[in-house]
């Protein structure tokens, strides 16, 4: 096996035609993937991925590997040196071996000098070095095993002729039916039913994981047994394998592949394991008991940043897919390809009733014009009854537009088993507003109550309702009380914490007429304690008697002079109404600023041991606490931001606490008759949320009784921005509902993988010379070196 490896590799090298081969692949490379604009080039993605060299190469693979691997048999053939062969001591299967092993090494050959291409990423990554190495390991793994198999087809292809175009031929024909055929059958509307085990037979549904860097049991057993069964193929064409009868050797080879189907093993090796899907969500897609749609309208020519967004989406979809069992399926739509414009008008029509609207994109082309382009990143998942729109594209602002294509991807998970989970649920968990001590009207908690309403049944009791059943509500939202909190009250809340109960607290303990600043220039600031001081103090936090400000806040109109009489009005920071900063968090990963009006700063202090207590939303890093009582005045707006005033860096508001709460009447008074449920002085694993302020949900009404109009939470109407309260609440009843560990998901990091842009902008000519030219050189170079040994070996005698 031996000398005919090396014979056949002798072959190659000795001829011209090898090098051009070898060149023409190269070449086309390096073209497409650094010179060439488009969907494949790197440098114009911006990212320091190698994602597009390994979807190109199945492409040119499919001409490369026929061409190295036409000559194999064929040419043994043509010449009469194969009956020659066959005649030597050497078993069929030792000679179809040694010939597969010799295309497959050619094929290595030319994968060697395309390492050039991670290690320029390497150095033009930001910062260097920053770039997905065991992601690029996988990939280039996946590419021997694909390759490998393209010999295999090919040396089979080469033994049915002894004409190398022929079998060039059936090779190219072979190879593409293997990558693309069976995807292209399993469209067809007739064998719909059988799309999943048709999809399976394909290349492409077992390379393209591989090619992300994930590397599964089942496509490392499918290629293998692929190569196997070709090996096989051409054994039997010259009758050395007539033992191995067809009866035994394919039922073995299907075994294998059910076999390493139902083992399941699966390696992610990307450095962040960004593949890697939580056992929630895998057992939410194994348990899924009826075919779910997902219609994708993310689609088009689009910018690498959505590229990647789109292929992130429909990557994760195949992965549902294929744990589903064929349940769930996708498509992908692209709303601008529509033909008939009346039907095309209708669709985006009924996108943005479900919310998704187009996004404009203008983007500067190749002859410096500005061209426009309607985008629709949403998608639609349903079921026979329900459908859920989902937004794919997360927008925070102050966020590099890089940073929110990979801040989106990071809650693909998420947001699609959030649907998912809309799409199958069977029943809605109940969560209610308390009543009875001053709380929030209705019309003032309209907005979010809506939002919960469409995950929770919603519901506003008073104390005595939820003593009669401690369990039923999953959270209660105590919203803004003005009134202190009976003990009998006070007894039922805690109570309802130590049976399993969520509390949401929005909490004011300073009252600010602001309505009399409408009339006046100043007005107060004071104390206002609820009683329930001892209970939070207890559980881990206490609300300060303070007035927070901060430099990072919304702007006002304040009127600065006179035009005729008309006043004129300019925007002055009104510190009292802070635009608070998300800390890094599950409850608020990706959420914009968050208003509050007259907020107090938040100590985290006692609390049972063990208790975990983590800071969701705090000024920035210039503010200031003012004790109470103090005079709020609209003097404020000319006073200049200064770090000797706005002193103090990163004040609480919003606090989660985790773990077991003590009962605050474990060694007091207990009002044994309110509640029907045996006293417990300590709670398992619960948790709850503090926030020190009530405005946080509060959204403004105009008007009285029927007249009367709600502006949306989070809405400015001075600067037309939404600010993230919306979000930030739904969050956190959604963490405090949340036993699965869904709301983990939302806290995944994923690194961002980016190229230096401004070293690119100078060097970029010279990286695109180097990736185009170098690995030629190495080519050349190599084959110099085997035409120099071979001259001065040959040439002494």
């Amino acid at each position: 096996m031996r000398e005919l490896i090396r014979k056949e590799l002798k072959g190659f090298f000795a001829s011209l035609s090898g090098y051009v081969v070898l060149c023409f692949f190269l070449v086309a490379n390096g073209l497409f993937l650094w010179v060439i604009p488009g969907m494949y080039n790197i440098p114009g993605s911006g990212l320091a991925d190698l994602q597009p060299f390994f979807s190109l190469a199945p492409v040119l693979y499919l001409f490369l590997v026929p061409v190295l691997c036409m000559r194999l048999f064929a040419e043994e053939k043509r010449t009469g040196t194969l009956e020659l062969l066959l005649t030597r001591p050497v078993s069929v299967l030792r000679i179809v071996t040694a010939k597969y092993l010799s295309g497959f090494l050619l094929v290595l050959f030319s994968i060697l000098p395309t390492l050039i291409y991670p290690l320029s990423l390497w150095f033009l990554a930001q910062p260097e070095g920053h770039i997905d190495v065991g992601g690029i390991m996988g990939s280039y793994i996946g590419l021997v095993f694909l390759s490998g198999m393209y010999v295999a087809a090919s040396v089979w292809a080469s033994s049915v002729t002894e004409n190398q175009i022929v079998a060039f031929l059936y090779g190219l024909v072979l190879s593409f039916l293997l990558l693309s055929g069976f995807d292209f059958l399993s469209d067809l509307p007739a064998l719909s039913e059988f799309q999943n085990f048709i999809l399976k037979l394909g290349v492409n549904y077992h390379y393209e994981p591989m090619s992300r860097g994930v590397i599964a049991l089942e496509d490392v057993t499918y290629f293998l047994t692929v190569i196997a069964f070709f090996i096989w193929l051409t054994v039997r064409k010259y009758h050395g394998a007539r033992k191995w009868k067809a009866v035994y050797v394919l039922p073995a080879l299907l075994l294998l592949n059910v076999a390493a189907v139902h083992l399941y093993i699966r390696a992610d090796i990307t450095d962040d394991k960004r593949y890697t899907l939580s056992e929630n969500t895998r057992q939410l897609l194994k348990n899924l008991d009826r075919g779910i749609g997902v219609d994708i309208f993310l689609a088009g020519n689009l910018p690498p940043g959505m590229q990647k967004l789109q292929y992130a989406t429909t990557r994760m979809l195949e992965e549902f897919r294929r744990i589903t069992g064929n349940k769930l399926r996708y498509s992908v739509t692209n709303p601008a390809e529509i033909q008939d414009k009346e039907e095309q008008k209708q669709l985006v029509r009924y996108l943005a009733e479900r919310g998704i609207m187009p996004v404009n994109l203008s983007r500067t082309t190749e002859d410096e014009t500005l061209s426009q382009q309607f985008i629709f990143p949403g998608l639609l998942v349903y079921d026979d009854s329900t459908e859920v729109s989902l937004s794919l594209l997360q927008n925070v602002p102050g966020y590099a537009a890089e940073e929110n294509i990979n801040h989106s991807i990071e809650a693909l998970e998420y947001e699609l088993t959030k649907a998912l989970r809309l799409v199958t649920r069977k029943e809605k968990k109940a969560v209610a507003f308390l009543t009875g001590h001053g709380e929030l009207p209705y019309k003032e908690v309209e907005d979010i109550a809506r939002t919960l309403a469409y995950y929770y049944r919603v519901d506003f009791v008073s104390p005595d309702t939820l003593a009669a059943d401690l369990s039923y509500y999953r959270a209660l939202i105590i919203a803004g009380p003005t009134k202190e909190f009976p003990e009998k009250d006070k007894y039922i809340l805690d109570q309802y914490v130590m049976n399993g109960g969520r509390i949401l607290w929005c909490i004011d303990e300073v009252d600010v007429n602001h309505d009399v600043l409408k009339e006046q220039e100043t007005t107060y600031a004071v104390y206002r304690p609820l009683h329930i001081e001892d209970m939070l103090f207890k559980y881990g936090v206490r609300i300060n008697p303070d007035i927070l400000l901060d430099g990072n806040c919304v702007l006002v109109p304040v009127v600065t002079g006179m035009h005729g009489n008309t006043p004129e009005y300019s925007p002055a920071p009104w510190y009292f109404s802070p635009l608070l900063i998300p800390q890094r968090n599950a409850v608020t990963a990706g959420i914009q600023p968050v208003r509050v009006d007259y907020a107090n700063t938040i100590d985290t202090v006692g609390g049972k041991e063990g208790l975990k207590k983590s800071v969701l939303l705090a000024s920035s890093r210039y503010a200031a606490a003012m004790k109470t009582p103090c005079p709020v005045s609209l003097s404020i707006t000319e006073e200049k931001m200064t770090e000797d005033r706005f002193n103090k860096r990163y004040l609480p508001v919003a606090v989660m606490l985790e773990g077991g709460f003590e009962s605050v009447y474990r060694y007091g008074r207990r009002f044994g008759d309110a509640v029907k449920a045996e006293f417990k002085p300590e709670s398992g694993y619960n948790r709850m949320i503090v926030i020190a302020d009530a405005d946080v949900l509060r959204n403004k009404v105009y008007g009285t009784g029927e007249n009367a109009r709600t502006i949306p939470l989070g809405y400015d109407e001075y600067s037309g921005r939404v600010y993230g309260n919306r979000d930030f609440i739904l969050n956190c009843i959604n963490t405090l509902c949340d036993d699965e560990g869904w709301m983990a998901l939302r806290g995944r990091n994923l690194s961002l993988y980016l190229l230096d842009k401004t070293r690119l902008k100078g060097e970029r000519t010279y990286w695109e010379m180097l990736n185009l030219l170098l690995p030629l050189g190495l080519v050349l170079m190599g084959g110099g070196i085997f035409w120099f040994v071979r001259k001065r070996k040959y040439g002494r005698i």
